[in-house]
């Protein structure tokens, strides 16, 4: 049993910002959980108002079996339970995903993409287990999983064809769902409705007679019955770079993602949206970077300056003016009479040579928090395998009506924020009439609150609250550690410390830890 720390923590009065209807992040509770060694995989996960889950390897091993842990806690940051797991030696650990109130753990069984799948169910509630074992014979190298129902889709590779296997755990049987063997596309994107338990999948595709581009969107019923399908040619100088699915209030389901231009080199120059559901065509909007107000900001005043007169100067000869960049879409939230697209700009650094082991599809060389280790980068077009770590420049909030026309954006900068994977850094709390954006790094916080195009509080940084008031951070672990909105009003961080504190006896004086901190604006 790991060793556990709790505090209630009260805001921080060190010369605030002042504005009204705000002060500083309210810090409610910080609880550490001991933890000695970094090189074993373990997350949090958000379960919403359930709570939050600590999933661990434990570094242990009993008959063959390595020892794993699901300790959930509850809204309060209290141990609701505590689930033990024992895996066979020969499976290793894939991925996650969290889905109406289970917690779903993915294994294989081999270094080849012939394998088996082990995939452990742990109900959030209560604790109850339930596990699967799939064959693997076709030789799948996975990009996508996915739970749907009483179903897992597994989505990727067959000798570089894109393929969507449907296993049914009830039968216990497994399909292949027909109409993905082609060559010349790629799976940008899969979801899951969790009200209907139908399931959609947007890919590209170049037509094998004609040598277009297209964008193809799928739906499923819970069967894996093909429900509708909708395809739109791309312009020849437009190629899809990533994509996000949603199904709205109405259960429409809507589509958007990165696009750029065929010698773009993988960066992107817009977002693009559409509206489908089975009666409407899949009519795509593009919105390109240079028409937002505030996408430049984060470059000097003058070199901001110099490109806007560019724009100007394109639209006046009737042309676009095109500006390159890398954008992470992490989410689309949905509001009365509008939807916001969250999303980070990002630069991979190539410092050194990062070795892969390109024989293994699945190979990952680094103990990284991602939730799938399977795949190594955001999505195959992307092209960001090589790199060694990533900057962050900003994060993004574009509103578009429901018809997926531009209202505004705004931004939030990211300073000096390296990962050595790409996952999200800045997390948002959407009301109303106002946006709460907040990250943190190493031993601060940073937020900012902004109502559409305005800004209604600035930038802030403040240090992040110690369990006890003598504790010194003396080293954070940068490779571990995520900022999540949480459920209602609240936030949570997490992250791996070493600490110091030589004068408070009700600790250790020298520790490392896991900790996680519940937040709030106020």
């Amino acid at each position: 049993m790991a060793k556990l720390y709790s505090f209630l923590c009260f805001t921080m009065l060190v010369g605030g910002p002042m504005f009204s209807g705000y002060s500083q992040v309210n810090q409610i509770k910080r609880v550490e959980f001991e933890k000695k060694d970094d090189g074993y995989y373990y997350n949090l996960v958000s379960a919403g108002e359930k709570g939050i889950l600590y999933i661990r390897d434990l570094d242990e091993s009993k008959k063959g079996e390595d020892m794993w842990n699901v300790l959930v806690l509850d809204t309060l940051l209290e141990e609701q339970c505590s689930v033990d797991l024992s895996i066979d030696y020969n499976f290793k650990f894939k991925g996650y995903e969290y889905f109406n109130g289970h917690l779903y753990l993915l294994f294989d069984n081999g270094l080849v993409a012939k394998n088996k799948f082990h995939i452990i169910k742990v109900n959030v509630d209560d604790g109850e287990v339930e596990t699967y074992d799939i064959d693997n014979s076709i030789q799948l190298q996975l990009s996508h999983f996915l739970i749907t129902g009483n179903a897992f889709i597994f989505a990727g590779y067959i000798r570089s064809r894109p393929s969507v296997v449907f296993y049914d755990a009830i039968e216990e049987k497994v399909t292949m769902i027909p109409g993905f063997f082609n060559r010349k596309s790629e799976i940008v994107e899969m979801m899951a409705d969790p009200v209907s338990d139908q399931f959609a999948i947007l890919q590209t595709e170049k037509g094998i007679l004609d040598n277009e581009w297209y964008l193809r969107l799928r739906s499923f019923d819970n069967t894996g019955n093909l429900l509708f399908e909708k395809k739109t040619r791309l312009d020849d100088d437009v190629r899809i770079f990533s994509g996000k699915i949603y199904y709205s209030w109405d259960r429409d389901i809507i589509v958007t993602g990165t696009f750029g231009g065929t010698a773009s080199n993988h960066y992107t120059n817009g977002i693009f949206f559409s509206r489908v559901d089975e009666e409407t065509e899949l009519e795509v909007l593009f919105h390109y970077y240079s028409d937002m107000e505030n996408f430049l900001d984060f470059m000097s005043p003058r070199r901001a300056e110099k490109i806007k007169n560019k724009i100007v100067e394109k639209e006046i000869q009737g042309k676009q003016y095109k500006i390159n960049s890398r954008l992470l879409l992490h989410e689309i939230i949905e509001g009365e009479d509008r939807f916001l697209l969250l999303a980070e700009v990002y630069d991979p650094e190539y410092d050194e040579v990062r070795y892969w082991n390109y024989g293994d599809p699945y190979f990952q060389s680094l103990p990284l928090r991602s939730r799938y280790f399977y795949a190594p980068q955001v999505n195959r077009v992307a092209r960001v395998e090589d790199s060694n770590t990533f900057e962050y420049i900003q994060a993004v909030v574009v509103a578009l009506d429901t018809e997926g026309n531009l209202m505004w954006d705004n931004n939030f900068q990211i300073e000096e924020v390296e990962t050595p994977d790409l996952h999200q850094v800045v997390d948002f709390n959407a009301k109303p009439h106002q946006v709460e954006m907040l990250y943190h790094f190493e031993d601060k916080l940073s937020y900012k609150v902004i109502d559409a195009d305005s800004t209604l509080l600035e930038k802030y940084d403040e240090p992040i609250a110690g369990l006890k008031e003598d504790d010194k951070f003396k080293h954070q672990y940068d490779d571990a550690g995520e900022t999540m909105y949480w459920y209602d009003d609240y936030f949570f961080i997490w992250g791996y410390q070493r600490i110091e504190n030589r004068r408070d006896q009700e600790v250790d004086p020298s520790r490392k830890v896991v900790y996680i901190s519940k937040l709030s604006f106020q």
